[in-house]
């Protein structure tokens, strides 16, 4: 494309009309060059999703309902911006709701198709302009034709009538593990965008947005409309190895972020993620080791229970180590000791487990500071042992979402061969998030062994007596 091309395409307006509105990738090639003055970089997935966006609004193959799975970095909300001007190209009677999570993020994407639409090439090419007195940001109206809205999802949109609905990036990506703030979305979904069409039948949806959970809007239509949508997935790394958009999302970077946090990477840059629910942890993320490496610490977590009666949770120490004394470090789950005992023998007890766990040197003691870790801890610093008392702010499911990436990238090992490991894992694949499985008292101890580096806590002295 160049200046010369688009003189061109003015002084043959009718055969450019009919010829951009029937093909959107040269409307977006054409689009883009008069805006910024160079070309639009195509890519597979490009293709892909405008042939499909063509197929979609012509209704070409009957889909009505259509959700694309892309990651975030390679030019999605451009696409969007490109495609909702490209309807009222098409029909400027159309009535279109646009919706995502961000308000100050809506009315700037409003803002820029507004601007579009009303520039002097986009009004000579279509013969349309935008009605005076309805220029607002997020609500505008073509002269004689139809309306735009654009409105966060949590801002109640109604007493507006669409004809197509598009749903971008519902769900704050800091919010993939808020059970509310996802049912949110899925509620605001059934109770308000549902109803919004002027055409029950023949109003169309569009859903784009990155994965970030299993239980996201994606994954609930997926799971209870899946007849009634058409998904286009696309990974970040595609089958043959190769980054889909090397310049904005280099391969190194890609493989980075997946030894990083590959819980994150698997959702929103490949568009499949872990299964959290049923089974929260993925026991077969946790690696083996037979020798234990070079240790940079070593330090003992604690999960005290309240009473020791049968029905109660065990109490549990956890001997962990860390390779490094940064966050790119591998944690080995050491030895364990579990058991119900009552408050006043906790403290025997864990005095003959730091004598077993002497020659490992753990430097510091981490314990809930609840329950029967109240008296304990207060006991153990009168003996002089340094202990760091733990006060979490978030539950036990919270706690552990936290530290998850952790165990989905690897960096978690357990011994090849141990007397409690079964015991371990079985509880790690019986912890719901829900919240109804029997006992938690391993996790928890897990969570809080990972979450010590994150939270960053000091290493201490020990002083053995």
């Amino acid at each position: 494309m160049n200046n010369e091309l688009l003189q061109e395409l003015l002084n043959n307006i009718n055969e450019a009309r009919e010829l951009l509105r029937l093909d959107f990738k040269t409307y977006i090639k054409t689009i883009h060059y008069y805006l910024f003055k160079e070309d639009f970089i195509f890519k597979d997935f490009h293709n892909r999703i405008t042939e499909k966006l063509e197929d979609f609004v012509f209704n070409h193959d009957n889909t009505k309902h259509l959700i694309i799975n892309i990651s975030p970095r390679v030019g999605k909300s451009q696409l969007v911006k490109y495609f909702i001007s490209w309807l009222y190209s098409i029909d400027k009677k159309n009535n279109i709701i646009y919706t995502s999570y961000s308000d100050s993020l809506i009315r700037k994407f409003s803002s820029e198709i507004r601007d579009l639409i009303d520039c002097s090439f986009y009004n000579s090419l279509f013969n349309l302009k935008l009605k005076a007195d309805t220029t607002a940001k997020n609500l505008w109206q073509v002269e004689n034709g139809g309306q735009f809205l654009a409105g966060s999802i949590k801002s109640g949109i109604t007493g507006f009538g669409c004809d197509y609905l598009v749903i971008d990036d519902p769900l704050n990506s800091l919010d993939y593990n808020s059970n509310i703030e996802k049912q949110n979305v899925i509620d605001i979904y059934n109770n308000v965008l549902k109803s919004r069409f002027n055409d029950k039948k023949n109003g169309r949806f569009i859903l784009i947005m990155q994965r970030l959970a299993v239980d996201d809007l994606t994954g609930y239509l997926l799971e209870n409309e899946k007849d009634n949508w058409e998904v286009i997935s696309i990974p970040a790394i595609d089958e043959k190895g190769n980054s889909i958009f090397e310049e904005k999302l280099p391969i190194e970077y890609l493989l980075k972020e997946q030894k990083i946090n590959n819980f994150t990477f698997q959702a929103q840059y490949m568009q499949q993620p872990i299964l959290q629910g049923g089974c929260v942890i993925h026991i077969n993320d946790f690696k083996n080791y037979e020798l234990l490496p070079k240790l940079k610490k070593v330090y003992i977590t604690c999960d005290t229970a309240l009473k020791a009666k049968q029905d109660n949770d065990y109490s549990v120490f956890q001997l962990w180590g860390k390779t490094e004394l940064t966050s790119n470090s591998d944690y080995y789950l050491i030895d364990m000791i579990r058991g119900k005992w009552e408050a006043p023998d906790l403290l025997d007890m864990l005095l003959n487990t730091l004598k077993k766990w002497e020659k490992y040197k753990p430097t510091c003691l981490y314990i809930e500071d609840k329950a029967s870790g109240v008296g304990l801890i207060q006991q153990i610093k009168r003996l002089r042992i340094p202990v760091k008392e733990l006060n979490p702010t978030k539950d036990k499911y919270q706690r552990l979402s936290d530290v998850l990436p952790l165990i989905a990238s690897g960096y978690v090992y357990l011994p090849k061969i141990a007397d409690w490991k079964s015991d371990f894992l079985n509880e790690c694949m019986e912890f719901r998030q829900d919240m109804t499985h029997k006992h938690d008292d391993m996790v928890d101890c897990l969570s809080y062994a990972l979450s010590a580096e994150i939270n960053k806590y000091n290493n201490m002295s020990w002083i053995y007596g």
